[in-house]
């Protein structure tokens, strides 16, 4: 039997150590309040061995669909913030969730 290695993108993602005020987002997906921002870093592989990175940044993902948006700055995570507020206002959720 003959074996190719074969090459695929790995992603990394970690926590990003932010307010409160930052976690908990509404999903525009699943409609779930879970949504929370991290930190991706993409590497190019062989089998499970990463070799360069591609690239990364910050992004607000919901781990319960998995989806996914980036933002560039700590300007643009506040808008969202403020925005985030209304809605839970429309779904009757405390903001402090």
């Amino acid at each position: 039997m003959n074996y190719l290695p074969t090459f695929k993108e790995k992603v990394y993602e970690s926590d990003l150590d932010v307010a409160d005020r930052y976690k908990n987002f509404y999903c525009p997906h699943c409609h779930n309040f879970s949504v929370v921002p991290v930190h991706r870093k993409a590497f190019m592989a062989l089998l499970w061995v990463p070799l360069f990175p591609l690239g990364g940044g910050s992004y607000l993902k919901c781990p319960l669909c998995n989806w996914i948006q980036e933002y560039k700055n700590e300007q643009q995570l506040v808008t969202v913030a403020k925005e985030q507020e209304h809605i839970k206002k429309q779904h009757h959720i405390p903001t402090d969730l």
